[in-house]
């Protein structure tokens, strides 16, 4: 039976490559949710219940970029979020702390995971780790290593944890594909400015050829760049 998929990111930019290159076809919906925790989580929330009025049960990806603790990991490389937490710097310092009601951590969905994995495997795609939302971009080395010690994520994202809050209050189930830009720092939107394009081209030849086919249940025939 085939499926729909919902494919978000932050800005029409992260998408264009996908756009250009998917063919026309229902099943697949991508959509930017704008820039940072609050504009992700209200756009996310208003494009699913537009979408779920006509699809049942979709599976939503997030695949915008991320910045990395350790230079370690490749830029372009592909990061395959397993879950996401919400951070400040009151929280890492042990300064502040969240109300029991509030929801602070969302995991991805795990047979998600384990596919996305299956579909890239030959590829040498993706590496596994979480990561954290900030209602800023982290500039600072020591934040960083503030943020990491909490948190004990991989990646930073300023948009997933909304992504992942609107998909709880629908009971929907999200993955994260995420390519990495800059190496989080004083550095970090340079390097982004230098590398979100490419890293968008990367992830919709990656996306189209492996994982719409595992997830849509079909082959579509991708359209070659201009």
């Amino acid at each position: 039976m085939s499926k729909s998929i919902l494919v978000l990111a932050a800005f029409e930019p992260e998408l264009k490559a996908l756009r250009e290159r998917l063919p026309q076809d229902d099943r697949i919906i991508v959509s930017e949710i704008g820039v940072g925790l609050v504009e992700s989580a209200i756009r996310t929330t208003r494009i699913l219940q537009s979408f779920l009025s006509n699809v049942q049960s979709p599976h939503i990806f997030f695949v915008g970029s991320v910045g990395s603790f350790s230079s370690e990991i490749p830029l372009l490389a592909l990061a395959n979020i397993s879950a996401v937490s919400l951070c400040d710097l009151a929280l890492a310092r042990g300064e502040g702390y969240l109300p029991a009601p509030m929801s602070s951590h969302f995991q991805a969905s795990s047979e998600g995971l384990a596919r996305i994995d299956q579909a890239l495997t030959d590829s040498g795609e993706p590496i596994l780790g979480t990561a954290y939302t900030l209602p800023s971009i982290t500039s600072s080395i020591q934040a960083a290593a503030q943020y990491q010690n909490f948190t004990q994520a991989s990646f930073e994202s300023m948009e997933l944890f909304g992504v992942a809050a609107a998909c709880s209050n629908f009971s929907l189930e999200w993955n994260a594909l995420c390519p990495v830009t800059n190496v989080i720092g004083p550095d970090a939107h340079k390097s982004w400015q230098e590398n979100h394009l490419a890293a968008s081209e990367k992830l919709a030849k990656l996306f189209i050829e492996r994982i719409v086919p595992e997830f849509v249940n079909e082959s579509v025939v991708m359209i070659p760049p201009a």
